[in-house]
């Protein structure tokens, strides 16, 4: 008996269980280093990179020990997908912040110098009342915000891979919810009342600068908007009415100043 090998039966279930362990040990692990690097990354460029990487690594399945789905979730778990969310939001903000600067610019001047092109011209927006300037303006706020539609739409074609929807949907609804909310910040209606004490031509002048970027934004090209707006139609309609407001109230200021 003592010369015999003792052969031991190892069940599926219990490798499945080792495995399983082995899993959840290993990501614990791991998802705290993917955190602690997470906290050091200033831009999203950094964040698709990492997403990336760890994807690339989890391409081919696991036969022996389990399903690459599963190791992705627990690797990364929620941390991923904040850090991205609060960077989109900065840079949202970011491009908020200049684009306010250079429609802040345009108010220098007389309040004809934003009709320097009065002649119709199929390249042109002063038929509606936009000038050159104010156009450029809008066309680069335009640019950056698709740069940023760009990268949420990267940042969806490598969580595809991984069957991972939850990340991709709340980029896109975080740039959604932001874009319809810098727009409406960017021309907001403010409550103009009349004083002695205060300068009414400068109120004016802010309330026909208002006007003219709610037109212009009101004419911008409408699937790019879409596109920002995750083709929710609620918050399409509800951007598109706010800003009809936004000219009809500025401009009945201005007219009746």
């Amino acid at each position: 008996m003592s010369g015999r090998s003792v052969q031991t039966t190892i069940s599926t279930q219990q490798i499945t269980d080792k495995c399983a362990i082995w899993i959840e040990r290993t990501c614990a692990i791991t998802h705290q280093l993917v955190a602690e690097v997470c906290e050091y990354f200033d831009n999203l460029d950094q964040v698709t990179e990492l997403l990336q990487a760890i994807t690339n690594s989890l391409k081919n399945e696991w036969p022996r020990i389990g399903p690459n789905k599963i190791v992705y979730e627990k690797l990364l778990q929620d941390v991923v997908v904040n850090k991205s969310r609060k960077l989109l939001v900065e840079w949202i903000v970011s491009v908020e912040n200049s684009a306010r600067k250079q429609f802040e610019s345009t108010n220098d001047g007389p309040s004809t110098s934003l009709f320097d092109e009065r002649t119709y011209r199929a390249d042109s927006q002063a038929h509606i009342g936009i000038s050159t300037q104010l156009f450029k303006c809008v066309k680069s706020l335009w640019e950056s915000l698709e740069s940023i539609n760009e990268k949420c739409h990267q940042f969806e074609n490598i969580c595809t891979q991984m069957s991972d929807s939850n990340t991709s949907s709340v980029l896109k609804t975080t740039l959604a919810t932001n874009v319809h909310q810098v727009l409406l910040r960017l021309c907001e209606i403010k409550n103009h009342e009349k004083s002695n004490d205060e300068c009414s031509s400068v109120k004016s002048r802010e309330c026909l600068l208002k006007a003219r970027l709610a037109l212009a934004l009101v004419h911008s090209d409408s699937s790019l908007v879409c596109h920002l707006m995750d083709k929710d139609s609620q918050q399409i309609t509800s951007l598109n009415k706010r800003l009809h407001s936004i000219i009809e109230n500025n401009l009945r200021y201005f007219l009746i100043d």
